[in-house]
């Protein structure tokens, strides 16, 4: 079954199927973020409901910390302090996770400024599909969820002064865009990131363009956001 079907028809699947389910994609990331809440759609929710079916309920919070935390806030740690479950058992509704935890290390204080990378959630979708320098084979994208991270950020204390730039790289492979809001006089700020992959299987000639899409993304991301 595709992995972009709608999320009743893989219920209906869960609900029948005895054996674990899969979509050609390792458990990682969610696509709606906002840093204390996340909807898992199809298939990383009947990914989730069968992990929590299966995994001891006390080893589900280090699992949580290991499959979505630690993709969260590059350079810094993600300490879960408290995680709620809501709507596991409601195979019509997305699985929401509700958590509260602490930050290490995402800020670095240089020259009496505060700075932060940009990228707190990640949306380099294509740097997965690019390790290798070349490629002399084809290679397939079998899944690609359409990402969308709404990141709110407030520092007790300072004002933000710097934010990273808009961004609208728009390719016949992928998409990234970010939208960034300052409140004003610097109090807080928004920004909102979509990332979109195009799946199917590519000939090696089509690499190099989506090397060179990954690349602008991760200079796109290791942008810093500065505050004092």
């Amino acid at each position: 079954m595709a992995a972009d079907v709608p999320v009743a028809a893989w219920a209906q699947l869960a609900r029948g199927c005895g054996v674990p389910l899969a979509a050609g994609e390792n458990l990682r990331g969610l696509p709606a973020f906002d840093l204390d809440a996340n909807e898992a759609p199809p298939p990383e929710v009947c990914a989730w409901r069968d992990v929590l079916r299966n995994l001891d309920r006390d080893r589900i919070n280090d699992g949580f910390e290991r499959a979505e935390l630690a993709v969260l806030f590059p350079g810094a740690t993600v300490e879960l302090a408290d995680l709620q479950i809501e709507q596991e058992k409601d195979l019509e509704a997305p699985l929401r996770l509700v958590f509260s935890g602490g930050i290490r290390g995402a800020l670095v204080e240089q020259g009496g400024e505060l700075l932060m990378r940009a990228a707190t959630v990640p949306l380099n979708v294509g740097l997965g599909y690019t390790t290798l320098p070349t490629r002399k084979t084809g290679y397939a994208i079998p899944y690609a969820p359409a990402l969308d991270a709404v990141v709110q950020i407030a520092i007790a204390g300072a004002k933000f002064t710097g934010a990273p730039s808009p961004e609208n790289i728009q390719t016949g492979l992928a998409t990234y865009t970010r939208a960034v809001k300052v409140a004003p006089g610097g109090s807080s700020l928004e920004v909102r990131t979509t990332a979109s992959l195009k799946t199917g299987v590519f000939e090696p000639a089509i690499y190099p363009q989506l090397a060179a899409l990954t690349r602008e993304v991760k200079a796109a991301e290791e942008q810093v956001i500065r505050a004092r």
